[in-house]
C-alpha cells in the first residue's frame, strides 16, 4: 500500500487517474521539496554531485532518481542511503537536460523525459533533428487556438522573427505526438526560446509537450512552413536605391 506521506504525494496519486489534476500536480512540483541520494562524496558548498540513477528499461539509458519524500529514498536506496533535499523547481532546473525519474520501484511515481522537464519548468524544448530522423509533421484536426493566439502576440512584436509556423510532429520513438514550432529569425536563437518558454510556461499544451526548431538551414524548413501560421512571413524591405546606385547598375 503507498500511503501519501505529504500534500505533493497525494497530489501524485490525483493525477494518476485523474489528468485533470495533473496541471495542479505540476505546480505542486515545482513548489515543494523534492529529495535524491548522492551516489558519491558531495560536491563543494554541498553540490548534489553524483546521484541514484535508475536505469530505464526501453534503452534510453539513465534517469536522475528523485523523490517526494525523505522516507522514500530510504525504501528504495535502503535504510543507510544519504538524503538530500532540494526546492522542486531548483533540482530540475539543475537536472535539465536529462531523463527524470520519480519515485523509482514503488506504487506511484512518473518517467519525465528531458523535454518533458523542460515543458514543467516552462521552457520550450530546442529541437535539434537529425537527418535521418523520420518525422511524419501533420495539421492537428482541431487547431490549438490558445496557444497559435498566445504565440502569435509573443513572437510578433520581435522584430527578427521573420515568421513562426506550428504543426504535429509524430515519431517513431515517441509514443504521443507533440507540437513543433518552427521559426524564422534574425541574430541570436537564445531570447526567442525564453520568449516561448514564458507562453509554454503559462498556456494550456492539451497534455502535449511543444518543441521549438530554428528554421535557419533546417531540413524541415519547407514542410514546416506548411504549417499553422502563427507569424505571417514578413519580407524583407528593400533597400531604397540613390543615384549612385543607379549609375552602377
Amino acid at each position: 500500500m503507498f500511503e501519501p506521506l505529504n500534500a505533493l504525494e497525494r497530489a501524485l496519486m490525483a493525477a494518476a487517474t485523474d489528468p485533470g489534476a495533473r496541471p495542479a500536480f505540476t505546480q505542486r512540483l515545482l513548489e515543494s521539496t523534492l529529495y535524491i541520494s548522492p551516489a558519491g562524496e558531495l560536491g563543494p558548498d554541498a553540490n548534489m554531485g553524483s546521484l541514484v540513477v535508475v536505469h530505464l528499461n526501453d534503452g534510453a539509458g539513465d534517469a536522475a532518481a528523485v523523490f517526494t519524500a525523505a522516507e522514500r529514498v530510504q525504501e528504495v536506496v535502503g535504510a543507510d542511503a544519504r538524503v538530500l533535499a532540494r526546492p522542486g523547481r531548483e533540482l530540475l532546473e539543475q537536472l535539465a537536460g536529462r531523463p527524470v525519474q520519480l519515485n523509482p520501484n514503488l506504487a506511484y511515481g512518473v518517467v519525465w523525459s528531458a523535454a518533458d522537464i523542460d515543458a514543467i519548468l516552462g521552457r520550450p524544448h530546442s529541437e535539434v533533428v537529425a537527418k535521418d530522423e523520420k518525422i511524419l509533421l501533420g495539421h492537428p484536426a482541431e487547431r490549438p487556438e490558445a496557444l497559435i493566439q498566445a504565440l502569435a502576440q509573443a513572437l510578433g512584436v520581435r522584430p527578427e522573427v521573420k515568421g513562426a509556423w506550428l504543426l504535429l510532429a509524430h515519431r517513431a520513438s515517441e509514443p504521443e505526438p507533440t507540437w513543433l514550432l518552427g521559426v524564422d529569425h534574425d541574430g541570436d536563437w537564445e531570447p526567442i526560446s525564453r520568449v516561448i518558454g514564458e507562453v509554454v510556461s503559462h498556456t494550456d499544451l492539451g497534455g502535449k509537450t511543444l518543441s521549438a526548431t530554428p528554421l535557419n538551414d533546417n531540413t524541415l524548413g519547407p514542410r514546416l512552413r506548411g504549417g499553422i501560421p502563427v507569424v505571417a512571413p514578413r519580407a524583407t524591405a528593400r533597400k531604397k536605391r540613390g543615384l549612385f546606385d543607379f549609375l552602377k547598375g
